[in-house]
This record gives C-alpha cells, structure tokens and sequence, in this order.
C-alpha cells in the first residue's frame, strides 16, 4: 500500500525521514512531493541523514536496522495544474541483512 505522507512534513529532514521510516517499517510505500526538480536532492538529502544517524547510533553501541531504502521520482501535477516532483520510497530487507543482524545479535551476548 502507498501512503501519502503531507507537505508539512517535508521543509524539514528529520521529520521526513522519521515519517518516512515508520510507514515503510509497517511495508508500506511511501509517497510525497516537492518543488519540481528537487526531488532527487530531497532523497540525498534523506540518505545523508539517514547514514549519518546510523553512524551516530553504532558509534554509541545501539543496534543499527539494516534495510536498503529504494526510491524513484516522478513528475506530477496536481488538480489546480501546480507542478511537483513525486517521491516514491520504501526498504527492503535481503537474506544478507537478516543474517548479519542475527550475527550482530551473536557476537553481542
């Protein structure tokens, strides 16, 4: 399922990211917009701060949820024929992450 996450939440990236993650932790996708050409700085910008806040964690010794964040930017126009750029984000989890959490979970005890 999609869930449109609201503009508000967009001007600032820690909000959106937090946004972000707990409708993809549920699988969902995850979709909202932004200004027309920005959509791809929006998501690097997500990414930063994504990785910077799992460097921050690990440094502290928390345990890190390892995931791989997809994304993909559309042009969209809405109703009153404003134009936007449409993100698209969601996460997946693959064999080797799910094996090196539980090797973390291992090494951990």
């Amino acid at each position: 399922m999609t869930v449109w996450i609201d503009q508000e939440h967009t001007r600032k990236t820690t909000p959106l990211l937090t946004a972000i993650l707990v409708q993809c932790k549920l699988g969902n996708h995850v979709q909202f917009l932004c200004a027309p050409g920005q959509g791809d700085a929006v998501v690097q910008r997500l990414r930063v701060a994504l990785s910077r806040s799992r460097k921050r964690n690990e440094a502290a010794g928390k345990k890190i949820d390892l995931f791989t964040m997809h994304d993909s930017v559309y042009p969209y126009t809405d109703r009153e024929g404003k134009r936007h750029d449409c993100v698209v984000m969601w996460i997946s989890k693959t064999e080797q992450h799910r094996d090196r959490e539980l090797l973390d979970d291992l090494l951990e005890r």
